[in-house]
């Protein structure tokens, strides 16, 4: 069984800044199922799954500041005529999931073994332009994920024809993450005077933070049915799991090449903001 999906939509409001529509769509999926030996001592089923998303652009525009934001001469030049424009430098998005699973039923005289297998990875990208105007303060805000994960089940089943009747088996999954942003701060901060000026070290600068955590689990399972009658029946059963996982997170601040200022006066101001570099790690193991 095959199924296939495709969408794709051009935008409906106009980027000024960069002379294109957006937003722009491109969706595609697509999943398959192949099932193999349905009458023989093996039985086989794999799925298969794939997606992508695909995105250029946002439907935002900006409007008219209220408040104090109305007096204030940094964004005179911001376009807020709610007319279908916008002028950002630009954001897109990519997504892309796949996974399988795979189950084999295998006959083992009055027994059945059973094999599932899985896999899924996902990965994301953005990039925003987070103050969502032409002026180049927040531009290029890039934050991206990774995740990878992999299990193995085998259990055991008995067969059902008499009084005891029992399961087993074992089970085993890794994973793996990973997630960064860029935040870069753009030469509008040059710009800043009066009592603002304090924070023109800004230009010109970017924290950049790095997370990844991995995961392990074991697991072993039991359950056994004892029906010496037809009216009593006794189960019990055991599951023991152990997990470890260890994660670690950076966050360093790195003036650009056009930053006059010396990095330890960069901190500072980021630190003001409350932004700090720091590395911190930890893990456990749990039973």
């Amino acid at each position: 069984r095959l199924v296939a999906y495709h969408r794709s939509m051009d935008g409906y409001v106009f980027n000024s800044t960069l002379d294109r529509e957006e937003p722009q769509i491109d969706t595609s999926f697509f999943r398959g199922t192949f099932a193999l030996g349905e009458t023989g001592p093996v039985k086989a089923l794999l799925k298969l799954e794939y997606a992508k998303f695909d995105v250029v652009g946002q439907p935002r525009e900006g409007f008219a500041a209220r408040g104090t934001y109305s007096a204030s001469p940094f964004f005179s030049s911001v376009d807020t005529t709610l007319d279908w424009r916008h002028q950002n430098n630009g954001q897109q998005s990519k997504t892309s999931i796949f996974n399988t699973t795979l189950n084999l039923d295998i006959e083992m005289g009055a027994h059945a073994l059973t094999l599932t297998s899985g896999y899924l990875h996902y990965k994301a990208d953005e990039l925003l332009d987070v103050d969502h105007t032409a002026l180049p303060i927040l531009n290029g805000f890039n934050q991206n994920e990774a995740f990878d994960q992999l299990s193995q089940e085998v259990r055991i089943t008995s067969p059902n024809d008499g009084p005891l009747t029992y399961i087993a088996g074992a089970y085993f999954q890794t994973s793996k993450l990973s997630a960064d942003d860029t935040l870069p701060l753009g030469s509008f901060f040059q710009t800043l005077a009066g009592p603002f000026a304090g924070f023109r070290p800004l230009a010109d600068s970017r924290s950049e933070r790095r997370f990844k955590q991995t995961s392990t689990l074991w697991s072993g399972f039991a359950q056994a049915t004892f029906a010496p009658t037809d009216k009593l029946r006794l189960t019990a059963g055991v599951r023991v799991n152990r997990e470890s996982k260890s994660g670690q997170r950076n966050l360093v601040i790195v003036p650009g090449a056009s930053n006059p200022f010396p990095a330890n006066v960069v901190r500072a101001v980021w630190g003001a903001l409350r932004v700090a570099e720091h590395a911190v790690s930890g893990d456990f193991t749990e039973t």
